[in-house]
């Protein structure tokens, strides 16, 4: 990521901006071994209220979650403390209750999916499996969907498009449903990611344009940029997306 702090004409600073130049979303569905996931979906199983927890459906130990269970406690993270904290910067950054409730049931239906396994329904399809259709359902209810067959069919088919022939449907192995599945997690939080990025930002601007020059934010040249780049990494397993990020530190560092 990269901050960006901005400069009036009298050279104080005005506001600054946060560019998000690539998210490890992979993290979300497979976290490197021995390493945690991303902390807010601890922090919400953790630190939580009991009436919110209900409210998202959430299991107060982490490690029920597929996503999660590779590394559930750390020595020194707090994670009630790191919450309330979390808690405080959405009401400095002017998020509003029904946005920061939208955040958490993102988060919530993303760990009720991921929980999701897919067995074989003949001799090349897949379903989903008997004992985990609850966080089928669970997903739905935190995202408003009104039918779980839908959703069980996104995960479970392809849909091809071909000119001039009618839209026809392939089905997928349970391998291929379990990639659906992630990519459809991953979506989601790369989403739900930038939109926060873009309201801080927003929140960041509002909250200097009751400055006395009142300068145009938007005009402003003068700037120092503080720029984070990711470090370079070589797993036995190297996704696209690492393939990425070091392409990039390569680029940058050049």
């Amino acid at each position: 990521s990269d901050l960006e702090i901005y400069f009036n004409s009298e050279n104080a600073v005005s506001h600054c901006e946060i560019k998000n130049y690539l998210l490890e979303k992979v993290r979300v569905v497979k976290p490197n071994e021995s390493e945690r996931n991303f902390h807010i979906f601890y922090q919400l199983c953790i630190a939580a209220s009991e009436n919110m927890r209900e409210k998202l459906f959430l299991e107060k130990d982490p490690g029920m979650y597929e996503y999660l269970k590779m590394c559930t406690f750390v020595n020194g993270i707090d994670d009630v403390k790191n919450f309330q904290e979390l808690e405080h910067a959405f009401n400095d950054l002017q998020f509003t209750n029904r946005e920061r409730e939208g955040i958490y049931t993102c988060v919530s239906s993303i760990l009720a999916f991921g929980n999701l396994r897919f067995v074989a329904a003949g001799t090349s399809a897949s379903k989903v499996s008997s004992n985990c259709k609850k966080y089928l359902q669970i997903g739905c209810n935190l995202l408003n969907i009104g039918s779980k067959q839908d959703v069980e069919k996104a995960f479970t088919t392809k849909l091809l498009k071909i000119r001039g022939q009618a839209d026809t449907y392939t089905a997928l192995s349970p391998a291929q449903a379990s990639a659906s599945r992630d990519a459809l997690c991953k979506f989601l939080y790369g989403e739900m990611f930038d939109w926060i990025v873009k309201k801080i930002n927003r929140s960041m601007s509002n909250t200097s344009s009751s400055s006395s020059n009142n300068d145009n934010h938007t005009g402003s040249k003068n700037f120092i940029g503080i720029l984070d780049i990711f470090g370079f990494e070589i797993f036995k397993e190297n996704s696209f997306e690492q393939l990425c990020i070091n392409f990039t530190n390569e680029m940058l560092q050049q």
